[in-house]
């Protein structure tokens, strides 16, 4: 069965002069579905959105928007609302005069629009500044308000470009949290939402488009994303700290399977082992992300299944606690709970848990496992 998309991209490419930013795009927004663009600067996720809304043109391919080729239909007429990453506010009109200002243009009645300058002002946290000018806001502020003026309006497809980008990060963790209730309010239409931040991605998307280079890397379930990426581009930018990538030789003797490197030596059980039976090389690259160690700080009654080294470093981010191990000659990073007190420059026994160890194929950097499904 095929998917019923509301926005499509048809071997979609985009270039300026000779610099191609997006190249063999083809996939869809299913309706109702709040997607994320997600990857790096210059990966060309606003250059995408700009294509959705009109403002930019495919150099080649298709843009369907409900079914319909939409290359050739101008902006105003796609039914899209789009927030931009640098606000694009009117200087010398208020708050309230800004967000107002699709709303008079549809000359909608003046009661309807002064409650939906309310509710949408006070779900942003705005509403104290409907009188001030754009001059008198914080950036945090400015972009809420581009933000607010972009869902004002019904509309079938909202178009979001990194609206948290300016926020202090305190701010941030507070409407990354709202925007659960945006994305209830939002629920009759389709958002693509744009950003560079892990997190909002794994929190926001029904389903994250990874992006580098103007090419699609992988779309697919935040979960599925972050447990089992396309390749190792997909692995590293999920998550900080990022994952631990580790060069390793495949040795099969006496019916076992284990991976060495100078510095590790690692038995696989036999789940694990049967995973890498067709893997056509005796080299792979082993990922194990932070969150995914247990360590101990006192020798365990039985070393075998521990790599023993020593802690380098620690500290806190996000609430939890970073661990830099030294393992022989190779750094791991760990993630701890914060309130753990940790022996700087005391050793440390090292468990990888295997459930979750990913395995990329050593020249392309491909997931063995997805290359194989």
């Amino acid at each position: 069965m095929m998917d019923n998309y509301v926005i499509e991209f048809r071997d979609g490419h985009k270039k300026f002069d000779k610099n191609i930013v997006l190249k063999n795009l083809n996939y869809g927004v299913r309706p109702n579905e709040f997607f994320v663009l997600f990857g790096p600067s210059g990966a060309g996720k606003t250059t995408t959105l700009k294509i959705i809304a009109g403002l930019e043109m495919l150099s080649c391919g298709k843009l369907l928007l409900g079914g319909k080729i939409a290359n050739y239909i101008p902006p105003q007429a796609r039914d899209v609302r789009m927030a931009f990453e640098n606000y694009s506010l009117y200087p010398h009109l208020t708050v309230y005069d800004n967000i107002a200002s699709p709303l008079k243009a549809k000359k909608m009645d003046k009661g309807e629009m002064n409650n939906r300058i309310e509710y949408i002002t006070k779900m942003l946290a705005i509403n104290e500044y409907t009188k001030r000018f754009p001059r008198e806001l914080s950036g945090g502020q400015k972009q809420r308000v581009a933000l607010a003026r972009a869902l004002v309006m019904d509309s079938k497809y909202y178009l979001l470009d990194e609206p948290l980008a300016h926020l202090d990060a305190k701010i941030r963790n507070e409407l990354r949290a709202e925007f659960q209730n945006i994305k209830s309010f939002l629920s009759n239409a389709t958002v693509v939402y744009v950003t560079h931040d892990y997190l909002e991605a794994l929190s926001l998307g029904d389903r994250i488009a990874v992006m580098k280079e103007g090419e699609i890397v992988q779309i697919g379930k935040p979960e599925d994303v972050y447990d089992n990426p396309a390749n190792i581009f997909a692995a590293t930018m999920m998550g900080q700290p990022e994952i631990n990538l580790f060069d390793m030789n495949i040795v099969r003797k006496d019916g076992q399977v284990k991976l060495v490197n100078q510095d590790i030596s690692i038995y696989l059980d036999d789940i694990r082992a049967g995973i890498i039976s067709n893997h056509s090389s005796d080299k792979l690259i082993l990922g194990i992300r932070p969150l995914y160690w247990e360590f101990m700080q006192n020798k365990p009654n039985n070393e075998v299944d521990f790599l023993k080294g020593e802690i380098n470093g620690y500290e806190v981010r996000n609430y939890k606690g970073v661990i830099f191990c030294k393992v022989k000659n190779r750094e791991v990073v760990v993630l701890c709970e914060a309130h753990q007190h940790i022996d700087v420059k005391g050793s440390v026994w090292l468990k990888p848990r295997q459930e979750r160890f990913l395995f990329f194929d050593n020249e392309t950097g491909l997931n063995i496992i997805k290359g194989a499904n």
